[in-house]
């Protein structure tokens, strides 16, 4: 067994063994988010707060025992509140579990959620291909994309937004019946101008003192999608005849 792993499986089995202790007085809360919502950015702010530990996406790969494994990454946090980032798409096919159940005892068992999602699923769509292509995912680059272009296969692009709709839909309806904030990135992230604002809303919902914040993340796809998509003129057409023509904003 080479390192990476002996260290991934050594962190399993220590979250396993601590989610069995007596809880720590640690308030959790979990980023509920499809990936290209702004996440990245979300947890740079977060952790500008000094009570603030927010990890990544900690069930990208599979194991054991998903709900006691997040239960105990919350407890080996030294910090008054822990957070991490759960996608859906994660529940449904990487963990053994069931999306509703999990979502639910985490709430039942006092998590806050901060729900995150994309109302341009066209451009949270484009963003994933791109940064398959790339592979490469966030950045602190300004202007990362300049000069470069890029081939976007209009079925693939058709198959990631039924998938970002089916998503939504089935993430609306695990989150009905519990409490839990909405974020839109257009709306809270994008604009650097309205972090603050957000953070404080955010900071008094996991009920902390609220606290300057900063990032150093950048946006990686251009205002105007014609610098980064090669093939622009195709995908307008393909998708304004789609089923997803709603989502085209002429002003791109």
């Amino acid at each position: 067994m080479n390192t990476q792993y002996f260290r991934r499986y050594s962190h399993e089995l220590h979250s396993y063994l601590t989610s069995l202790r007596p809880a720590r007085n640690v308030e959790p809360f979990v980023i509920f988010a499809q990936g290209r919502t702004g996440t990245w950015l979300l947890y740079d702010l977060l952790n500008s707060h000094p009570m603030v530990q927010c990890d990544k996406e900690i069930l990208q790969q599979r194991v054991l025992f998903p709900l006691k494994y997040v239960q105990g990454c919350a407890r080996l946090s030294s910090r008054l509140v822990y957070g991490c980032h759960i996608q859906i798409n994660q529940l449904l096919t990487t963990q053994p579990c069931d999306p509703r159940d999990f979502m639910h005892t985490l709430a039942s068992q006092g998590w806050r959620i901060l729900y995150l999602k994309r109302s341009d699923i066209v451009r949270q769509s484009l963003s994933t291909m791109i940064a398959r292509q790339r592979q490469e995912w966030v950045t602190t680059q300004s202007n990362p994309l300049k000069g470069q272009q890029f081939n976007i296969d209009p079925q693939e692009l058709l198959d990631w937004l039924r998938r970002r709709v089916e998503h939504q839909a089935l993430e609306a309806d695990i989150l009905k019946d519990i409490d839990h904030i909405v974020l839109d990135y257009e709306t809270h992230l994008q604009d650097s101008a309205v972090h603050q604002q957000t953070m404080d809303m955010i900071f008094d919902y996991l009920k902390l003192e609220t606290a300057p914040v900063r990032t150093t993340t950048q946006k990686i796809m251009p205002q105007d999608l014609r610098e980064a998509v090669a093939n622009y003129d195709l995908i307008a057409e393909v998708i304004q005849q789609s089923h997803f023509a709603e989502y085209w904003q002429t002003e791109r």
